[in-house]
């Protein structure tokens, strides 16, 4: 319930009167049901992959963890040979649950997450499949073309 009533105060802020963007939020049925009762989304954007395009893509991500920002093979961290100031590269790490097992439940909870969503904003869900060889740019066009289009009746 703190969550929601953090994002619903930031959500009646002026700046989000023409629209807003929620990341990973709802992650829960009770999330869901408190957004639901306080503020419908017209538009809710999923993106759908196998565990053959997600588990790859977990295994290679790293972590710092004093900034808490992640890295791939799309948003690639900075080498000490570019960077050296930074020390970023020597601070990396991998979370346990971005691999094996962690990651197979990590996946688990999302596609959970994702019914519960589906479930309750049926009208506003639009899912897009993620391929292997889908790019960053490409996932960002599609969506925001689904975001930008009229809301359904």
């Amino acid at each position: 319930q703190i969550l929601i009533d953090s994002v619903m105060e930031r959500l009646a802020q002026d700046d989000c009167a023409r629209g807003w963007v929620l990341e990973g939020l709802p992650r829960t049925e009770q999330q869901a049901e408190g957004l639901k009762a306080r503020a419908t989304p017209n538009k809710v954007v999923m993106l759908n992959a196998e565990n053959t395009t997600l588990l790859p893509v977990l295994a290679k991500r790293k972590v710092d963890p004093e900034t808490g920002l992640s890295y791939d093979a799309t948003h690639p961290a900075p080498t000490e040979e570019a960077e050296p100031e930074s020390g970023i590269a020597s601070r990396l790490v991998r979370r346990t649950c971005d691999t094996g097992q962690g990651a197979k439940k990590r996946i688990e909870q999302y596609r959970a997450a994702v019914a519960v969503v589906q479930g309750m904003f049926p009208k506003a869900v639009k899912a897009f499949p993620v391929e292997p060889d889908t790019t960053f740019d490409d996932m960002v066009q599609t969506a925001s073309a689904f975001v930008l289009e009229a809301p359904a009746p």
